[in-house]
């Protein structure tokens, strides 16, 4: 590796400090809007924490709300076979006009024995299982769905079609609990779990009954509507970007790999530790190489683009999907399943990364 190519990136690494423990995360929900008139967006409006099992560590501020309200980082401790943990997150359709639960995201971000600082294995990993019930008042009366999940990533909800009026809330109950069979080594364990739910503006009858214009949805930001520039070819392409990228992409994959290999077990994902466990430091990720940001942890690695650029890159169905800097996304690449991904690692969302280029914002 080239030594200019050592000077990477510093990332920004947003932590959660839970009984001494950090977690880093950056998914953001998502939400469709097309040409119609009006303004869609949608926040977290509230966080409320149930009933929860006595010794297991949860509270109001185990749920941390991203600071553009579009998605939820939950963190609980010490739960064990028997115990649960509930809490309410409520959403608000703060727009103009009607939006739709398209489906929702579960990504665990982590599972650590706070005694010895480890991460579980996959298998005791995916004993913690988390069941939604979303209700809504629609036009149409109270309607209510539940989904569940002990997957690291996940989908939820998927085709719920609840719609949200203007104003109107959704809220969704999780209940948080072991599997009645988890192992010894899941004692003493820290879990963190992101949830991003996923809204598009209605485009027909709904399960709800409520219909909108038809007009094809595109996703793009909660906050942000399409503009020209966005649906563009992209411009300005940096004539070394490719061979930069794989260049770099590949360095750091390895060594993501190699320790797996060396050690049984994927590094950590917070911190410096996501940089130190795997053969390099903070400081070697310092800035942006040919204007793309790389962040590694445990077994994934995440790109974005620099200030001021914007990524294209396609689906594996051939869908053009654009990723400014401003939207705060990331590419993912997991060594799990090999795959890049958009935004979050769920199969929907893999994408082409040889089609992958970037462009100066005009």
């Amino acid at each position: 590796m080239k030594q200019r190519r050592l000077i990477l990136i510093v990332a920004v690494v947003a932590l959660l400090v839970v009984g001494g423990a950090y977690a880093a995360w950056s998914s953001r929900t998502t939400i469709s809007v097309n040409a119609s008139a009006g303004e869609m967006d949608v926040e977290i409006s509230s966080v409320t924490v149930g009933t929860v099992s006595e010794y297991v560590q949860f509270g109001k501020d185990s749920i941390s709300v991203s600071e553009d309200k579009k998605s939820a980082t939950v963190s609980i401790e010490n739960l064990y076979p028997g115990a649960e943990a509930n809490a309410t997150i409520v959403i608000t359709n703060i727009g103009t006009i009607p939006v739709m639960l398209s489906s929702a995201s579960q990504v665990r971000e982590l599972a650590v024995n706070t005694k010895t600082n480890t991460n579980l294995s996959e298998t005791a990993a995916d004993i913690l299982i988390v069941k939604y019930t979303a209700t809504a008042d629609t036009k149409n009366g109270l309607v209510k769905a539940s989904d569940s999940s002990s997957q690291t990533t996940a989908s939820l909800f998927q085709n719920t079609n609840i719609v949200i009026e203007a104003g109107k809330t959704i809220q969704i109950d999780m209940q948080i609990t072991l599997d009645k069979n988890a192992l010894d080594e899941t004692e003493n364990t820290l879990f963190t779990f992101q949830f991003v739910p996923m809204f598009v503006q209605p485009t027909g009858e709904s399960a709800t009954g409520e219909s909108a214009d038809g007009v094809p949805a595109t996703e793009v930001s909660a906050s942000e509507s399409p503009t020209a520039q966005e649906t563009a070819e992209p411009a300005n392409t940096l004539s070394d970007f490719e061979k930069s990228f794989s260049e770099t992409s590949s360095y750091i994959i390895e060594k993501i790999q190699d320790h797996y290999v060396q050690t049984g077990k994927y590094g950590r994902n917070w911190g410096t530790y996501a940089y130190s466990d795997i053969g390099l430091s903070a400081s070697d990720l310092a800035s942006p190489i040919d204007h793309v940001v790389y962040s590694p942890g445990g077994s994934t690695l995440s790109i974005r683009p620099e200030v001021g650029y914007t990524f294209s890159v396609q689906s594996v169905s051939g869908t053009d999907m654009k990723l400014p800097e401003r939207y705060k996304w990331n590419l993912v690449y997991s060594n799990l399943t090999q795959k890049w991904y958009y935004h979050t690692i769920n199969d929907s969302n893999e994408i082409n990364i040889n089609t992958l280029s970037i462009s100066r914002d005009k």
